[in-house]
């Protein structure tokens, strides 16, 4: 299982810590190698903001999170919205 998260980095209160955005099932044989692709979109950084009552997508840092679960993290990246 490949999974692909999301972690804001100065995140408000109340929101979660990292939340899972996309994942696929993927067997692969031992020795082998696949190349695995997740799509992320803008709707996925979307966070429900309580004053403006609409979900946005804050500015700031984001740090992108791939692995076999949030506990085995391969790979990771940021990327920052303004």
């Amino acid at each position: 299982m490949v999974q692909l998260y999301v972690r804001r980095k100065n995140k408000n209160a109340g929101e979660p810590t990292t939340t899972l955005k996309n994942f696929k099932r993927v067997y692969i044989k031992k020795g082998k190698a696949k190349d695995i692709s997740l799509s992320l979109s803008q709707k996925d950084l979307e966070y429900w903001d309580d004053k403006q009552h609409a979900y946005i997508v804050y500015p700031g840092e984001y740090e992108i999170l791939v692995g076999s679960s949030a506990e085995d993290i391969k790979l990771n990246t940021v990327i920052t919205i303004k």
